[in-house]
Order: structure tokens, then C-alpha cells, then sequence
């Protein structure tokens, strides 16, 4: 079953909380000279930098699951509007949604938007 890459984001997503393998699956779907543009406003460029986010968010879960749906706005970029409940390590939970845009470069995201809406 062939995925997009945002799909493969998300599928990986949900097993990086508790899954290091996954995490790193995860980080190698950006290319090294990629950039994150994340909710918070912080820019992260570069592998190193990518890599140390999604370390960091995947830290504070104990469990994610999301829910997205993609479109394809053209041949290099895509659309995912998700939604994703955390359970966070002091077992609060929290419940986002939102829209990522992922530019494609040769099979790997080059640039990546994250824009919640809570």
C-alpha cells in the first residue's frame, strides 16, 4: 500500500512516542538541509535541529493518536488538516487540530509548515 509521505509522517508520529526506531524513521523523512516551521513560531532548520524537535515533543507523550486527512495541492506539495490527543507522561491529555504543509524534494520534505488552531 503505497503512502504519501505526510501519511508515513503520521503513521510514524503515532509509534515515535514510545518507539526510538520509529522516531528516527520519523527524522529521516526530512532532507538534511530541511526547515520546520512549527506553531510556536520557532523556526528549526537542518537535520540536528529537526531531529532535537521531535525528540523534545515525543518526550512529553506517553501516547499520541492522530486523525488527518491529505490532499495534494500539486506534485511537490501537500495538505494535511489532523487532529491528534496526547496523553501526556503526568496523565493529562490535551486535544489539537490543525493543517501542516509539506513541500516534497526527491521523496523527502524539505519544508515543512505546522499551523494549530488552538
Amino acid at each position: 500500500l503505497f503512502m504519501t509521505i505526510l501519511e508515513h509522517y503520521f503513521y510514524l508520529s503515532d509509534l515515535a512516542v514510545t518507539d526510538k526506531r520509529s522516531l528516527q524513521k520519523l527524522c529521516c523523512l526530512f532532507k538534511d538541509d530541511a526547515i520546520i516551521e512549527a506553531n510556536d513560531g520557532h523556526r528549526y532548520s537542518g537535520r540536528r535541529e529537526i531531529d532535537s524537535f521531535f525528540t523534545e515533543f515525543f518526550s512529553r507523550n506517553a501516547e499520541t493518536r492522530h486523525l488527518y486527512d491529505i490532499r495534494e495541492l500539486s506534485d511537490t506539495v501537500q495538505q494535511a488538516n489532523w487532529g491528534v490527543v496526547c496523553r501526556r507522561k503526568n496523565g493529562a491529555y490535551i486535544a489539537l487540530t490543525g493543517t501542516d504543509i509539506a513541500e516534497v524534494e526527491e521523496g523527502k520534505i524539505s519544508h515543512l509548515t505546522i499551523t494549530s488552531n488552538n
